[in-house]
């Protein structure tokens, strides 16, 4: 009877536990003999990506299944082809590929991740560079911390994210979601539906509109609060609430009908009334500045008294314009690490020497006499 129980619970075992498969060389993710165990992983098992593997189907882990990529390791999945990460874990530490990437689990990225379409739902944490050319969801938790780097065209939040390094994008619109930024976020178009804070480090830079509004279906507390420095290129509205201690520079029209409460300073360049916002049927706290913050005055005067370019740059960086004197010229990331910066004068063209900086964002500190200018720079 002992021996019979015994060889019970040995047979019902498989049932109750998941393999961990090891990738042992390049090749095809359905070929068998790129495995320890000679067999084709599935989706609940444990895989450890340790070559470089190629992947021509779509394929889900699920049931607390776990993918993990080593450093020097690749996975490479075939163009209209999906990847899935749902119930289960991911790792990244060397890079992964794929045309559009599902996650609902616990997921790292410390290594390079692309993909066209990428969908967090969960929890994710990017510690590397997480490049998206098509659209990011960014459902759940979402973390881009300090060394990170996040690209993508069309980005929307409708959980938490919170932003400790650059992040680049064309469109970005906070739907539902929290949005809190304590470094540098870049591109054309921001628009805030519901909570916001840009932090006193957080730099926000955009080339085209600003927007703090409400969507269509409404019932939403909407306040975005900047206690940073925000630039727009083109438009801004307001029809919500806005606070904070930060600034604002505004090359465009500007519009208020919410309210605008705090002490941040708010310079429309466009303005004909002193830099005050262009229609305004809202409220404006009596504590609120306008084109007082040294930090707007330079962007402003930089704008108008010399060209930059190209920005983002990779090698070199030309500068035209006609100071009173050779400026000098200062470099520094963002963590304020003076950068070492050489450059060559030839009449009123600079040509600053930059092969040698890593990638990422950068702020540039023209320095004459009696001039002052700040620039902030990305290499690609």
């Amino acid at each position: 009877m002992n021996q019979f129980k015994f060889t019970l619970l040995f047979c019902f075992l498989p049932l109750f536990s998941f393999a961990q498969i090891n990738s042992i060389a390049d090749g095809n993710w359905l070929n068998p003999n790129i495995w320890d165990c000679t067999c084709v992983p599935n989706s609940s098992d444990t895989v450890i990506v340790s070559n470089q593997v190629s992947l021509n189907i779509s394929f889900e882990f699920d049931n607390d299944g776990r993918l993990a990529i080593d450093s020097a390791a690749s996975l490479i999945q075939a163009s209209s082809q999906a990847l899935s990460i749902d119930n289960a874990s991911f790792e990244n530490r060397g890079t992964l590929t794929v045309d559009s990437i599902y996650m609902n689990g616990n997921a790292i990225n410390k290594g390079e991740l692309t993909a066209k379409q990428f969908n967090n739902q969960s929890s994710f944490e990017n510690y590397g560079r997480l490049l998206s050319s098509d659209s990011l969801r960014a459902g759940g938790l979402f973390y881009n911390y300090a060394g990170a780097y996040l690209e993508t065209a069309d980005m929307e939040v409708t959980g938490i994210l919170n932003t400790y390094d650059t992040l680049l994008f064309s469109n970005f619109l906070s739907e539902t979601g929290t949005v809190s930024n304590y470094a540098y976020m870049g591109g054309d178009n921001f628009t805030s539906y519901n909570l916001c804070i840009n932090d006193n480090v957080g730099r926000i830079n955009l080339t085209n509109d600003f927007v703090n509004g409400q969507n269509t279906t409404g019932g939403v507390a909407v306040l975005f609060t900047n206690n940073g420095v925000i630039t727009v290129g083109n438009d801004w509205t307001n029809t919500k609430m806005l606070d904070g201690t930060g600034s604002f520079g505004v090359q465009g029209q500007s519009s208020n009908s919410g309210s605008m409460d705090g002490t941040f300073d708010f310079c429309d360049y466009s303005s004909i009334n002193g830099g005050n916002v262009d229609q305004n049927t809202g409220t404006i706290g009596n504590d609120i500045t306008f084109c007082k913050s040294t930090i707007v005055e330079e962007l402003e005067s930089q704008v108008l008294l010399y060209h930059l370019y190209p920005n983002p740059f990779q090698e070199q960086i030309w500068i035209e314009g006609e100071f009173e004197e050779i400026p000098n010229f200062e470099l520094y990331n963002l963590l304020g690490q003076p950068q070492v910066l050489d450059y060559n004068v030839n009449s009123s063209i600079y040509e600053l020497n930059t092969q040698d900086l890593e990638q990422g964002v950068y702020f540039l500190i023209i320095q004459t006499k009696n001039q002052r200018y700040t620039q902030q720079l990305i290499k690609q």
